[in-house]
């Protein structure tokens, strides 16, 4: 629901609502496989979930000019959202394990923004707060975690988190003739709050668990500031720098401490040569992680998987490194762009994980040397005679990760590669076509294991206008995953007039009535193959409204 009004000569109201609930069940089979020492670990699923989905989102802004130099817009946002999921799980055929997940959140953002303008250039200012809670109980029946043999006891976990922040910004901009400077400060206020309990029942006794409970909080304190300069050195030769700067004052639990958080970057561009564009870009960043990394106490996960957070709280420092290159003609309708980005950790997260068959328990702790290399090229080109625009694309990401598995230290060497083909066509009838074909591939080796999945993905959207007034959509996937061929297809058909506030639609899903998907996947050191049954054809009947 739309609302876009005028108030006075130079006011403006905007609100849009929006909602949805929905209910769905879902069955799968999965089958994983972890490559550890001393030998591979296998497990299995077979999972009957059913879901209950509820959101209600309201976007509401206001804005005046009071005058041709001053304007003030403020925006509020209002997101609420209900969650609940069953799952009955069958572990390895025999063993009945029930999940169940309530989850509630809540959140509020505000933001106004006053600009002005001046002889010299603009000046924005900035204030904001936020504020978002969460509530989630998690039932485990039976409680696989803690290694007991009865099979009635229960794990109930509840999780309240809260996450607040105020702030305020003055940023003001300036040009020089060719050159731009820009000065931003201003301060930042941030809590947050992740307190869980976990109790386990047996045979009507309840009895809290240490290790699965806590309180965690933290708080930040933020001022920072920023100068920023661009300049062109010579024609087309432009040079950028930016010196982002914030003290960080901490605080956890007991723990606190002031961290300096720089994060410069320098920019050089030659644009528009005969042999095209140039750009290369350096960055040094540094941040400290939100809470959820901090825990000082397991976080249950699921029936199988508990995670433990870092006790000691550093900033994590990396740094970054991009050369690109553009070539645009326009008479020949071309424009091909390639660039690579190197990525070098000073200190980042990794995990220390004890996997067995039936546990999946993770410690993460800092480490030193990870990194990333993702080179990618794109062209682009118009066929004038067919109407109709081509696109081919490549990507490739590859990383290099220190983990260790079940006392074993080990780098986790990951490379994923990808190859995309786009066509549209703009012709002036009654039907235009969007063709999509992507093969990728998934690999990773380590000391002793090697994971490897490749996927082909092949799309068709059919687009009909008749008469101005029915809009028909025709979507269709193609996937092969595993050396097995799965298809999805979905049909929309829309009724709407030109200067109306109104229309009427009807919408298709599954109209060949597949029975299953297949998905194989390969992360790391591990790869699972997952069995979806798939929603039988169904339809539905759904109308808007705008004013």
């Amino acid at each position: 629901m739309l609302l876009n009004e005028r108030f006075g000569e130079n006011g403006k109201i905007r609100n849009s609502l929006f909602f949805y609930t929905e209910k769905f069940e879902n069955d799968n089979s999965a089958y994983y496989k972890y490559f550890v020492e001393p030998e591979d670990i296998t497990y299995t699923e077979q999972n009957s979930i059913q879901s209950k989905n509820l959101n209600l989102s309201n976007d509401f802004t206001i804005s005046y000019a009071i005058s041709e130099n001053l304007y003030i817009e403020s925006n509020n946002t209002l997101t609420l959202h209900n969650k609940n999921q069953e799952n009955h799980l069958i572990f390895n055929g025999s063993n009945d394990i029930f999940q169940n997940l309530e989850r509630q959140e809540r959140e509020l953002e505000s933001k106004t923004q006053i600009t002005r303008k001046t002889d010299y250039g603009v000046a924005v200012f900035d204030i904001y707060l936020g504020i978002k809670k969460g509530k989630e109980n998690f039932i485990i029946s039976p409680n696989q975690l803690e290694f007991q043999e009865e099979q009635n006891t229960k794990l109930s976990t509840n999780y309240d988190t809260s996450i607040d922040y105020q702030g305020i910004d003055a940023a003001f901009v300036f040009k020089n003739k060719k050159t731009t400077y820009s000065l931003t400060g201003g301060f930042k206020h941030f809590n947050e709050v992740l307190n869980t309990k976990s109790t386990s029942n047996y045979n009507g006794n309840t009895i809290e668990i240490d290790s699965l409970t806590g309180n965690n909080f933290a708080k930040h304190f933020e001022p920072h500031a920023q100068f920023k300069l661009e300049t062109e050195v010579v024609k087309n030769l432009f040079f950028s720098s930016k010196i982002d700067a914030k003290i960080d004052y901490y605080t956890k639990n007991k723990f606190f401490n002031t961290f300096f958080l720089s994060n410069p970057q320098i920019r050089i561009n030659l644009k528009k040569t005969k042999t095209g564009s140039y750009l290369f870009k350096y960055s040094y960043k540094t941040e400290i992680p939100r809470l959820n990394y901090f825990t000082d106490n397991y976080m249950v996960n699921s029936y199988r998987n508990l995670k433990l957070g870092i006790k000691e709280v550093k900033a994590l420092k990396s740094h970054n490194y991009l050369f690109s290159y553009t070539l645009s003609k326009v008479e020949q309708r071309l424009h091909f762009n390639a660039s690579i980005s190197y990525i070098l950790y000073k200190n980042g997260l990794s995990f220390y994980n004890r996997l067995s068959e039936t546990t999946d328990i993770s410690k993460l702790t800092y480490t030193a040397g990870e990194k990333t290399l993702a080179p990618q090229a794109r062209i682009t080109t118009y066929i004038n005679p067919f109407l109709t625009t081509l696109k081919f694309g490549y990507q490739l990401r590859i990383s290099e990760k220190p983990v260790q598995l079940n006392d074993n230290f080990t780098i986790l060497n990951s490379q994923t590669s990808s190859y995309s083909f786009n066509a549209t066509t703009f012709w002036k009838g009654i039907v235009n076509f969007k063709l999509l074909a992507n093969y990728s591939i998934n690999q990773t080796k380590s000391k002793n294991s090697y994971v490897k999945n490749k996927r082909y993905r092949f799309k068709l959207d059919s687009s009909f206008k008749i008469y101005d007034a029915y809009f028909i959509n025709i979507e269709s996937n193609a996937f092969i995953v595993a050396s097995d061929f799965y298809e999805t297809n979905s049909l929309n058909i829309e009724y709407r007039l030109k200067n109306k506030d109104w229309s009427l639609g009807l919408t298709i899903q599954n109209i060949l009535n597949t029975k299953e998907y297949l998905l194989e996947n390969a992360f790391e050191y591990s790869q699972s193959i997952q069995s979806y049954r798939a929603i039988e054809r169904y339809a539905f009947i759904y109308g808007s409204f705008r004013f």
